[in-house]
């Protein structure tokens, strides 16, 4: 194990004792990073916080469903992009198209 803490990713074929593999691997576990968030999307005064599900146009807070914060967050995401109606449905209702078939 004392090779692992060192960072060495392949050990020797020696024996290893029991309470040296019940030990944490904290070794093999990389340390928490407080940079991993996901950014705040803001279109002109309107903010999304998608960590806190939380909606903002101006100063006020608006209640959304699951739902329809799932498709602002997606158009938010791809302002100024043009999306289909598929790849929308895609995206925020896991619904698959199937392009061979007609309404």
């Amino acid at each position: 194990m004392k090779g692992l803490e060192g960072g060495r990713r392949r050990l020797s074929h020696q024996a290893v004792r029991l309470p040296e593999l019940l030990r944490p691997g904290h070794a093999l576990i990389p340390a928490p990073s407080c940079a991993i968030r996901t950014p705040t999307l803001k279109v002109d005064d309107l903010t999304l916080d998608p960590l806190t599900r939380r909606v903002t146009p101006g100063e006020r807070v608006v209640d959304l469903s699951p739902r329809e914060f799932a498709l602002l967050e997606f158009l938010m995401r791809n302002v100024g992009r043009s999306v289909s109606r598929s790849r929308i449905a895609e995206a925020v209702w896991n619904y698959q198209f199937d392009p061979e078939r007609t309404l």
